[in-house]
């Protein structure tokens, strides 16, 4: 199986986002492993690209398909971190208030993963599911053929 070449570049767009945030995880003073962190990243990667593959199948303009996808990946993370600290027992009342930053921080440090993924990811979906007939596939942004 041969990729086409603009299917490489939105692979590599993804891979950016990957890396970058790989990198960024890796390398903020904790002595993390960075193939440690690049299984995480990849983890969320792969959330990232199902959520853009199914917003992609269901707004067939791509901007609005990765702003949508780049929203609901982040309120699927808070939701989990969110629902993590609730059902969670403390003794301390101040540590939950503590616990209540993780999702800020995470939604900072995963935006190149959340956003060059759902990009990438959404140009080839959207290639995928709006393919001309006359197989130009130059245009991201088409009308929902039937």
């Amino acid at each position: 199986m041969k990729l086409q070449a603009a299917t490489k570049r939105d692979l590599s767009i993804a891979g950016a986002g990957i890396l970058a945030t790989t990198f960024f995880v890796s390398s903020d003073g904790g002595g993390q492993n960075p193939f440690y962190v690049l299984l995480w990243m990849l983890l969320l990667a792969l959330v990232a690209g199902v959520v853009s593959f199914i917003m992609a199948r269901l707004i067939p303009t791509l901007p609005l398909a990765v702003t949508a996808t780049a929203i609901i990946t982040d309120l699927l993370f808070l939701i989990y971190f969110m629902c993590s600290v609730a059902f969670r027992g403390h003794a301390d009342p101040h540590l939950a208030e503590a616990y209540l930053l993780i999702p800020i921080v995470f939604t900072i440090v995963t935006a190149p993963l959340v956003g060059l993924s759902s990009l990438g990811i959404g140009r080839i979906a959207n290639r995928y599911f709006y393919a001309r007939a006359d197989g130009d596939d130059s245009v991201d942004t088409r009308t929902l053929t039937q």
